[in-house]
């Protein structure tokens, strides 16, 4: 079944599907507006030489799709699509997933974590994609740059434009934001973490649990441990540091303040020079 087709071949359909639209630019069955449908499905829009499917059970799959061999697709139980294809894929592959967007020169929308939901704009071979359950992808995506939220209940979200780039969240829960190019990435890694800022010289990398860090390149591997500014790393748990460039102001586990040294041994204990 295909509607206004001028190309040869049709899917084969089975029981409670609705499909509309116009899909009048279409060259073969496999290039269809309505493909591999399955029960209690919907599709509707308009296609040209590209594919809008909804393929299983309880999908929805909507927009305005262009381009041979890319799409709108609705696969997972319970998922929805929707948004314009440019010569781009526009994907919900698990169970109760949401993508909505403009992908366009081989961008990518994805949704392949169950329960997970991706939105924003993808091109040029760009991908933004929530592949852990339950969680959340936004922002615009180039140049082969990825956000992805791929831990579990996590968030990653920002602006990526070069190749190499990233905003990754991949631990449990974490969070990861912000803006990465010229071949950073900012890593949300710890359960419960925080990673952001602007990198364009060096990326922002939080590996311990519960750990915050905003800046660029900054490295926050204690768990619990706290870093703001530039160019500085904090290993030590249950820690606070400031710094540009160097340690500026930091506050270890005992509540001992130091000025220009991460090894404080009183209340307050200032680095000589």
């Amino acid at each position: 079944y295909a509607i206004n087709a001028t190309g040869g071949g049709s899917p084969a359909l089975t029981q409670n599907y609705v499909g509309f639209g116009d899909a009048s630019n279409l060259l073969t069955g496999d290039a269809s507006f309505q493909y591999l449908i399955d029960t209690h499905s919907l599709q509707f829009g308009e296609s040209s030489i590209a594919l809008i499917s909804a393929s299983n059970r309880g999908a929805f799959a909507h927009g305005y799709a262009v381009g041979d061999g890319f799409g709108i697709f609705a696969s997972g139980d319970g998922s929805y699509t929707s948004g314009f294809a440019d010569n781009g894929t526009i994907s919900a592959t698990s169970n109760g997933a949401f993508v909505n967007g403009f992908s366009f020169s081989n961008g990518s929308l994805i949704a392949d974590g169950d329960g997970s939901t991706t939105f924003g704009i993808a091109g040029s071979y760009g991908v933004i994609n929530s592949n852990g359950a339950g969680s959340l992808a936004f922002g615009s995506s180039s140049n082969i740059g990825i956000v992805q939220a791929s831990g579990e209940a996590s968030f990653a979200h920002g602006f990526v434009d070069f190749d190499g780039s990233s905003i990754v969240s991949s631990g449990t829960g974490s969070t990861a934001s912000g803006y990465a190019t010229n071949a950073f990435s900012i890593m949300a890694i710890g359960n419960g973490s925080l990673a952001g800022g602007y990198t364009d010289n060096g990326g922002v990398s939080v590996t311990g649990n519960g750990a915050f860090g905003w800046g660029d390149k900054l490295i926050v591997d204690g768990d619990f441990a706290t870093a703001f500014g530039s160019n500085v790393t904090n290993t030590a748990s249950n820690s606070f540091l400031v710094g540009y460039g160097g340690t500026g102001l930091f506050v270890n586990n005992s509540n001992n303040v130091g000025i220009g040294t991460t090894a404080p041994t009183s209340k307050l204990q200032i680095a000589a020079g």
